[in-house]
């Protein structure tokens, strides 16, 4: 009697897990049929934002259709292609199409891979292809004639002005020699650097301005360097190492040979006596001992009394430095 019971009992429940399953499957399927109900409408109605925002949904998803979320994200992609397409942002449909992986899309695998093909060989995606391979080439040919530059600029220093691209310790070896003024303007210490930008200016010797020269530092530079120059007069020979047509680029690798008198030659203020490396240098070791310091921080911290800030300290422990580079 108390085994036909648990027989009994054991039949009922598999009756209620059979009838449970079977309910909970129908539940799921209505999900699944209204979830493609949905779909169907989007697609069809090209509303193809929505369609990403609901493959973004990557747990709802999921949870109707069994998806991963790897194949969420390619089908979020899809969409957000076919939306870049309709708006006629071709470059960002390209963007997506070079990255789409159409094996992940799911039921859209087809139309992903029909509608890549078909936009990679238009006319506009062409086009796109072109674009960027000029800018690569552009972009590598910049690079090296910046190394050029550096290199060309270097090996001439001292018979040339300043030009962009030039750290800023390096300035005072041109052929303008030590500014005749100079102003900060900005200064910020972030992440232990000095971001900041410094105007400096040199003169004739009637005192007319000859050239300007921005130099500035960002948070991703090492060090300072020359932002802008502009020359100023007649007395100006210019070499242009850059062959474009791109003006910004021109004014970049342009180099100024200074072919007037300087303030400093005919000036009674002291700049008719410029000094010698040689005796810069045994003053700078005289006065502080500025070669025995391996940075400018450590120089600052024994000398702080003696400088307005430690922007004038580093200013001296470089240009200390630069006689000896």
């Amino acid at each position: 009697m108390i085994k036909n019971r648990k027989v009994l009992l054991i039949a009922v429940l598999l009756l209620a897990l059979i009838v449970g399953g079977i309910s909970t499957l129908k539940i799921r399927e209505n999900r699944i049929k209204e979830a493609n109900v949905k779909i169907e409408k989007l697609v069809k109605a090209e509303e193809y934002k929505k369609l990403a925002v609901l493959f973004n949904d990557f747990d709802k998803v999921s949870k109707i259709f069994g998806v991963t979320e790897e194949q969420c994200y390619e089908i979020e992609a899809y969409f957000n292609m076919l939306q870049s397409y309709k708006e006629k942002n071709y470059e960002r449909t390209y963007d997506i199409a070079k990255k789409l992986d159409t094996k992940k899309c799911w039921i859209f695998e087809s139309d992903a891979s029909k509608f890549k093909k078909e936009f990679l060989d238009s006319k506009e995606a062409k086009a796109i292809e072109k674009k960027i391979k000029d800018e690569e080439k552009l972009a590598k040919e910049i690079e090296n004639l910046r190394k050029y530059m550096e290199e060309w600029g270097r090996e001439h220093i001292s018979e040339i002005a300043p030009y962009i691209g030039m750290p800023e310790s390096l300035i005072s070896k041109t052929m303008l020699d030590y500014q005749d003024d100079s102003e900060l303007i900005n200064i910020e210490y972030r992440e232990n650097i000095y971001i900041y930008e410094k105007h400096y200016m040199w003169k004739d010797d009637k005192e007319n301005e000859i050239c300007k020269v921005v130099v500035g530092q960002e948070e991703y530079e090492y060090e300072p360097e020359v932002k802008e120059v502009e020359f100023l007069g007649n007395n100006w020979k210019k070499k242009v190492l850059y062959s474009g047509n791109d003006e910004n680029l021109v004014k970049e690798f342009t180099v100024g040979i200074y072919t007037g008198k300087l303030y400093e030659e005919n000036n009674d203020c002291g700049y008719n006596n410029i000094k010698t490396d040689e005796e810069l240098f045994e003053e700078y070791e005289a006065e502080y001992d500025v070669y025995e310091y391996s940075d400018a921080d450590e120089f600052y911290y024994d000398h702080q009394d003696d400088f307005e800030g430690y922007e004038d300290a580093e200013q001296y422990y470089e240009d200390a430095w630069s006689i000896v580079e």
